[in-house]
């Protein structure tokens, strides 16, 4: 694990696997519309030594930009193969921001083969004008031996990470995701604060799971609603414990502005737990309402209200939490 500050070594073996970290120029806050560019300079010599080395047939360019942005000329330079994956935030974002827009829309229209998780960020891509027959969706898969139904008690003997929270007989929310603005979570505090009011539960409590910039803002904003004890920040934990969180929860809320596939929901429901979720990304495509959870529109006029209600009838519905997990069986790698 590294600390804070701390670079990781120029290379190392990781499962076997020899891993190269190039160091690449990077200005926090300036010159942000460059740095597709330095980070270009920046791996050039390390693709090329590799290339050279291990002789690869295809090379998968993981993220939209800056990384296809900075790499895939560099692929088509030395005639080698690529394909670009793309996850969501890294398209739907800087789709929409004017001085990224077309240079990340023209290197996927360029791009081989772009492959993205789910169909509604497949759609997208071939509404924004990457050409169909180059656009190929898959879906994620989920460690089902990991993520599975399990009894609260069952669960809450093995999460020994978190005693200090346990025994609790009331509801539960979970929220599983980085602490920024992109994932929402200011507007899952605003949305638990009326949820928090309306329930007949003394003791309904939200745990947030994760950590990020965000973090010491919505502690602070906790404190002034007057969360008092119901609100727990646990920060980044363990996945085999997230997977007992989601045994002992009630609700997981996804409260995104902007997602691809979100793994945290397809975890959830194989664990049999229903879903309060914003509509973005693939969530119309995973949640059915009212069998496996509650959507939101992200365009609704007051998005905090249409959560803080779905998180209502998530808690108040007696949910078939077989039916649930049943509804992504199929999610498998």
């Amino acid at each position: 694990m590294l600390r804070r500050g701390e670079l990781p070594p120029r290379s190392e073996t990781l499962d076997g696997m020899g891993v190269t970290h190039p160091r690449v120029f990077y200005t926090p806050g300036v010159l942000i519309h460059w740095h597709w560019w330095f980070y270009r300079k920046g791996v050039e010599r390390s693709l090329a030594r590799v290339v050279a080395e291990f002789r690869p047939d295809h090379v998968i360019i993981g993220f939209a930009y800056p990384d296809a942005v900075a790499v895939s000329a560099l692929c088509r330079r030395i005639g080698m193969p690529y394909s670009v994956r793309v996850n969501g935030s890294d398209f739907r974002i800087r789709i929409q921001q004017r001085r990224f827009r077309q240079r990340v829309l023209s290197v996927l229209q360029d791009a081989p083969i772009v492959f993205c998780p789910g169909q509604a960020l497949q759609r997208d891509l071939v509404v924004a004008g990457v050409a169909a027959q180059r656009v190929v969706a898959f879906n994620n898969g989920i460690d089902q031996a990991l993520f599975r139904q399990r009894t609260r008690d069952e669960a809450s003997r093995d999460n020994a990470g978190a005693q200090m929270l346990l025994p609790h007989d009331g509801l539960t929310v979970l929220f599983v995701g980085n602490l920024l603005k992109v994932k929402g979570p200011d507007r899952l505090l605003e949305a638990w604060s009326r949820t928090k009011k309306r329930t007949s539960d003394r003791t309904a409590r939200l745990i947030m799971i994760g950590d990020g910039p965000l973090r010491q803002d919505l502690e602070r904003r906790a404190a002034q609603l007057g969360f008092g004890g119901s609100v727990f920040f646990l920060g980044n934990r363990p996945h085999a414990e997230v997977a007992r969180w989601m045994n002992m929860a009630d609700c997981l809320c996804l409260p995104s502005r902007s997602e691809g596939m979100p793994n945290v929901v397809l975890e959830a429901l194989a664990s049999g737990l229903p879903v309060a979720a914003v509509d973005v990304g693939e969530v119309p495509f995973l949640i059915r309402n009212g069998e496996n959870g509650f959507a939101v529109s992200r365009s609704a006029a007051d998005v905090v209200s249409e959560l803080a209600r779905a998180l209502e009838m998530c808690l108040e519905r007696s949910w078939d939490r077989d039916a649930i997990a049943a509804s992504v069986q199929g999610f498998s790698w």
